[in-house]
């Protein structure tokens, strides 16, 4: 388990999706953490300090992912479960239409206009 790794140096093609519920040892191992880059304790550290002495579980999971760490990700993952919920899906895809309608996003010199045809 390694907490954001490089993608030459990441040790497999899995992730942790990051639903953790840990033993209340954890704190003691938090404790004990130097401090990373940036002044961080990381959790993966303490996750792996609890593998020591308790078992741990998961659970394999398929299905899409969003990094909601990144701004964009986060609004991507909100977007997708909007979409996905058979209530508000269609008020808000149509929402979402109105203020797609004429999108005008520039790159540089490069100019990419998005018009929605309804």
């Amino acid at each position: 388990m390694t907490e954001k790794p490089r993608m030459k140096e990441a040790p497999s093609n899995l992730i942790i999706l990051g639903g953790y519920i840990p033993q209340p040892e954890i704190f003691g191992i938090l404790t004990s953490l130097d401090l990373r880059s940036g002044g961080e304790v990381q959790i993966a550290d303490a996750l792996l300090g609890l593998m020591q002495t308790k078992d741990s579980y998961d659970c394999h999971f398929r299905g899409r992912s969003s990094d909601c760490a990144d701004k964009a990700g986060f609004l991507s993952a909100n977007v997708a479960f909007a979409l996905s919920r058979e209530g508000p899906r269609w008020n808000f895809a149509k929402a979402m239409i109105d203020v797609l309608h004429n999108v005008e996003l520039s790159y540089g010199v490069w100019r990419i206009t998005a018009v929605w045809r309804r």
